[in-house]
């Protein structure tokens, strides 16, 4: 036991005073005889000794008395096995606070994210004269030190709700690092949250904070209305001005048995172009809506649902770059090759294909980043592949076809320079038919909206005099296959490369391909497939962040623009990736990376499915993740400093000394 004002202990030399009165009256008198009092003589000497002993217990309980209220006034305290020196010593104070969205909840007593605030101003407000302050959030930012409370305050005001969210076992080894940085004895960790499962119970750790108190304040989730819009995707393969675009999304209902009259609305550059009433919802259903893709450029676009108790998740998005106009650039060894590529490239409706055309000596003096793609016809050992090699690496697409003429090795040349899949064999060479069309994946992308209506999906072969033999591997997707399960058109797969290849060759010396009314489509639909973003959509959640291809930036500088129009500015000096992973993603929305004012890459970041899971991991389920540190709950939130002084210092008994002292009384 200890006393919190031990000084006032000084009272207990007042409980000296009965004694010496008591001692006083015990001084003899002289004995005067007195005859009518003879009588006395004979009372027994046993009731002298009673009256002695009333005597002895009442300077006892006069004692006890003053000794009690002395010790009252000087507030005894039983020490507890969290209770630390804080009496002996100034401490450092890390305050982990939960700033996520679910905090945003709003239940009888207001939102818990101005609940979570108003605690931590009283556990700062609780701190003493000499502590150091830590404002550690869970979505990873530090505030401090700060070696007052009004300071630590200040900042306390400027928290805001993040959709960043570091998992618990991070959180306790940031704040176990500030400890480490802190010359003071005493050392106390308070964490204010809502306990949400998914950050609190991924950690299969156990966790170890040295020789702090660990202080535990649990928030409960209210209950309410929760419906989200998960897994937006775009269905078109390929993007095209003036066709329609399709979208899909799953909207799931978290809350109540049956969800009655959703509206879903369909926002593209932020119009909206579509909506869609859902009338009932019991778990979850799949949501489609249209629109039509009016211009070219980069598009955002967002599917939400009607406002409800919990607005992180009513918004799902995604982001995709149709280029106003496809640049291709023909490279071949002379024009005759090209003549029916040009013819088709040109039957474009809308002027949509913009091409040009160089030879293998003229590549050299093309810039080729003002191209979305290459058609390249033949191969020459003039033809500079290190220049096309790092077109591809910045996110450029090739067509690569055989010329008249080529040889199985040269083809094999370009092919490996390229990484791309080799030919086994050349077939044919004279003018007659050496194959036909097999199996042909009407399913892939540059088949897609070719065929109107329910017209059937068919293609007739052309007649083939020559081709290059490219057997099927896990390198190359066929879309057409020759009868003897060959590659006649085919789409290179893996890796970040963008490649499709022709085992025939664009000119009438190998077959009829060039006259058949699907080569021109076929042409255009691979170009369109290559320029189009649509393979390279990405999404991602706020905790992963996304990577950003500087293979394009043109300055050692590249801004991020970020959802809410604010900008970041990475320096790439010292950078030598091609990708570098942005992690500052702590709104939800679109993110572009710009380069010399050039759009270069692009991702959208959208919630956490697990955020809209508003279960509770229990106080007792934490508790045990600590490493036997001594971990306390504080459960009197209208009252943190009391709680603290009691948790701090031990369980005052000055009540149970006043009782005492009455009782004796």
């Amino acid at each position: 036991m200890t006393f919190l004002n031990p000084t006032l202990l000084f009272g207990m030399f007042a409980a000296a005073v009965p004694v010496i009165i008591h001692l006083l009256n015990l001084r003899k008198t002289e004995r005067i005889d007195f005859s009518s009092l003879a009588f006395l003589k004979r009372i027994e000497k046993s009731k002298i000794r009673r009256i002695k002993l009333k005597q002895l217990i009442l300077l006892a309980l006069r004692v006890l008395i003053i000794l009690a209220l002395a010790a009252a006034f000087a507030r005894p305290t039983i020490k507890q096995s969290l209770s630390s020196n804080l009496d002996s010593g100034s401490a450092s104070v890390v305050l982990i606070l939960d700033n996520s969205y679910s905090m945003s909840l709003v239940g009888k007593n207001g939102s818990n994210f101005s609940r979570m605030k108003n605690i931590a101003t009283q556990i700062i407000n609780a701190t003493n004269q000499g502590d150091e302050i830590f404002l550690l959030t869970t979505s990873g930012k530090i505030y401090g030190k700060f070696e007052n409370p009004a300071q630590a305050l200040k900042f306390l005001g400027l928290i805001k709700l993040s959709a960043l969210r570091l998992p618990f076992e991070k959180l306790i080894k940031k704040a176990a690092a500030l400890f480490s940085k802190s010359k003071k004895i005493n050392r106390e960790i308070f964490i204010v949250s809502d306990f949400q499962k998914n950050i609190f119970e991924k950690n299969a750790s156990k966790l170890s904070v040295g020789k702090a108190n660990v202080f535990l304040v649990k928030l409960k989730i209210p209950r309410t209305t929760n419906m989200s819009v998960e897994n937006l995707t775009l269905e078109n393969k390929i993007l095209t001005i003036g066709k329609e675009l399709n979208f899909n999304a799953r909207v799931t209902n978290h809350y109540s048995p049956v969800s009655f009259g959703n509206l879903v609305s369909l926002y593209l550059n932020e119009e909206k172009v579509s909506i869609k009433n859902i009338t009932k919802i019991t778990n979850s259903v799949s949501v489609r809506l249209s629109t039509v893709l009016k211009k070219g450029g980069f598009s955002r676009v967002r599917m939400t649902i009607e406002k409800d108790g919990y607005a992180y998740d009513n918004t799902n998005f995604i982001c995709f770059y149709a280029p106003p106009q496809i640049k291709v650039l023909v490279i071949s060894i002379n024009k005759k090759e090209e003549e029916f590529v040009k013819y088709a490239l040109k039957s474009n409706r809308g002027n949509v294909v913009s091409f040009n055309e160089t030879t293998f000596n003229g590549l050299s003096s093309v810039n080729l980043s003002d191209y979305q793609a290459l058609f390249i016809i033949g191969f020459s050992n003039r033809l500079n592949i290190s220049r096309i090699k790092s077109f591809i690496s910045g996110g450029g697409g090739i067509i690569v076809m055989p010329s008249p003429g080529e040889t199985l090795s040269e083809f094999n040349s370009l092919e490996s320079a390229l990484g791309l899949p080799k030919a086994s064999a050349l077939v044919g060479g004279k003018q007659r038919n050496v194959n036909a069309f097999g199996k042909i994946d009407f399913t892939s992308p540059l088949f897609y909206g070719l065929f109107e209506g329910k017209q059937k999906s068919r293609l007739e072969s052309p007649l083939i005099y020559r081709y290059f033999k490219i057997i099927p591997n896990g390198s190359i997707r066929p879309i057409i296959s020759l009868e003897d399960g060959s590659v006649f058109l085919g789409n290179v797969v893996g890796g970040k490369r963008k490649a499709i290849v022709f085992g025939v060759a664009p000119t009438l010396a190998d077959g009829t391909f060039p006259l058949k009314n699907y080569f021109a489509p076929l042409i255009n639909r691979s170009l369109f497939y290559l320029s189009s973003s649509v393979g390279k959509i990405k999404t991602g959640t706020p905790d992963a962040g996304f990577e950003i291809n500087v293979v394009k930036a043109s300055a050692p500088e590249v801004t991020v623009i970020r959802p809410d129009g604010s900008t970041d500015k990475i320096n790439l000096t010292n950078f030598k990736g091609r990708y570098f992973h942005y992690s500052n993603t702590n709104l939800l929305g679109v993110y572009k990376a710009l380069s010399g004012g050039r759009l270069i890459d692009w991702s959208a970041i959208n919630p956490d499915p697990s955020e809209s899971d508003f279960s509770a991991a229990s106080a007792q389920s934490v508790i045990k993740k600590f490493n036997g540190e001594k971990v306390k709950i504080l459960s009197n939130l209208n009252n943190i400093a009391l709680e603290l002084s009691r948790l701090r210092l031990g369980i005052e008994v000055r009540k149970y000394f006043t009782l005492l002292a009455i009782f004796l009384f």
